[in-house]
């Protein structure tokens, strides 16, 4: 099965949580998801059970995905800020495939399990062949992932990942071998870890003794900078909160509580305090409560009230109780 995701309706921009999601059916995934072959398709393609052999064309089936499916979708339901393709073991290598031939179609590609068993020089090849269009491949992503337990599709996808590795493309890409998964469980394990790395930089922004911290201009410009080069996604305040946590507590650790206080107004104006971006925004600040200076403490206090206001979902309101701040509350109250 070929799954395409786009995110771009969700526009984390705004902090809205819509996500456009198409299922693409096929009726021969030979035919639709393998490139086509100049011999007879007896001697380059696999018979399934039923002995039948098909002719691949997988070429026209991306000619689809391009000239139909994708303005389909825009008419639809407007332009999209982010496009993903994912797709799972010959899946796998079509995406590698569009990713390849068409790399301005989709910003991120998402390939589980590729089946690079099959002509993989095809793959090697037009790998080494998108060199000569290089600066297509700028702020273009690849997420690749393989089963331990698969060793065949394991074994390939790591040489593949190597050889990527050795050319010269500006490609942003990420590769995992998930441990104790086979083929099938590898589907839904490959997509997850490959939505994470699009559109999660907890684990890979750097901390805040690495990042400018003398201004909030200079930290965004080194943040958009940063981003180009290592994330997926586009830069954007409300998909950001990691990177703007570094900030923080850089901002702390040299007590600079107005830097703090206008970081905060920064993101007011960012994003709307009730939206599902702001959470984690004002989570990286009321986490030091602790830590400020009495003077500052009835306005976090304040700002922290005027969240909890907003009715947050049960369970993120529970993430965001602070015992620091109900207790300056409560005693300021007496």
């Amino acid at each position: 099965m070929l799954v395409v995701l786009d995110d771009g309706a969700r526009n984390l921009f705004l902090g809205n949580d819509d996500t456009v999601i198409v299922g693409v059916p096929m009726a021969d995934r030979i035919r639709d998801l393998t490139p086509a072959i100049t011999s007879d398709p007896a001697e380059g393609s696999p018979a399934w059970e039923n002995a039948r052999v098909t002719t691949p064309n997988s070429e026209r089936f991306l000619e689809f995905i391009r000239d139909v499916l994708v303005p389909y979708a825009e008419t639809k339901f407007g332009s999209f800020n982010h496009r993903v393709l994912f797709g799972y073991s010959l899946g796998g290598i079509f995406t590698i495939q569009a990713l390849l031939q068409e790399p301005e179609l989709f910003h991120s590609y998402i390939a589980g399990s590729p089946s690079l068993w099959y002509r993989y020089e095809f793959y090697e090849q037009a790998a080494l062949a998108s060199v000569a269009e290089r600066d297509k491949f700028a702020q273009r992503c690849l997420i690749m992932s393989s089963g331990e337990d698969e060793p065949t599709i394991n074994a390939n996808a790591r040489k593949f990942n190597r050889l990527l590795d050795g050319i010269d493309l500006p490609l942003i890409k990420h590769y995992q071998r998930n441990i104790e998964v086979d083929h099938s469980h590898n589907r839904l394990v490959s997509f997850l870890y490959g939505w994470d790395k699009i559109f999660n930089m907890d684990d890979i922004f750097p901390p805040a003794s690495a990042v400018p911290s003398e201004n909030l201009a200079s930290f965004n410009k080194f943040a958009r900078q940063w981003s180009e080069s290592y994330s997926c996604a586009p830069f954007s305040v409300g998909r950001s909160a990691a990177a703007y946590a570094a900030y923080a507590e850089a901002l702390v650790e040299q007590e600079n509580w107005t830097g703090l206080k206008n970081l905060h107004q920064y993101f007011l104006s960012e994003v709307a305090i009730d939206s599902t971006a702001y959470p984690g925004l004002f989570g990286s600040l009321i986490r030091h409560f602790s830590k400020m200076p009495e003077t500052d403490k009835t306005h976090w206090a304040n700002a922290y009230t005027e969240f909890m206001a907003t009715k947050p979902r049960p369970g993120l309101a529970v993430h965001m109780i602070n015992v620091d701040v109900l207790e300056f509350i409560a005693n300021s109250s007496e």
